[in-house]
């Protein structure tokens, strides 16, 4: 899994280790520094997933 954190959130980018092709349907969750999940969303066909995180969130900043 590749991610990319932007202004709005995160992009993630998953590929098959074995065969290097995009995974679609997979569930990604971006967890806070006290692990909680601040967003979730399933991969597109191409083994993309962007999730939006709030400016702000009371269970802290994404952990990376």
């Amino acid at each position: 899994m590749t991610t990319k954190r932007h202004q709005d959130g995160i992009v993630a980018w998953v590929t098959s280790l074995e065969s290097g092709q995009p995974l679609g349907g997979v569930e990604i969750v971006v967890l806070s520094e006290s692990n909680q999940s601040l967003a979730r969303a399933k991969t597109d066909g191409d083994g993309l997933a962007r999730l939006v995180l709030p400016e702000s969130h009371p269970d802290g900043r994404p952990w990376a």
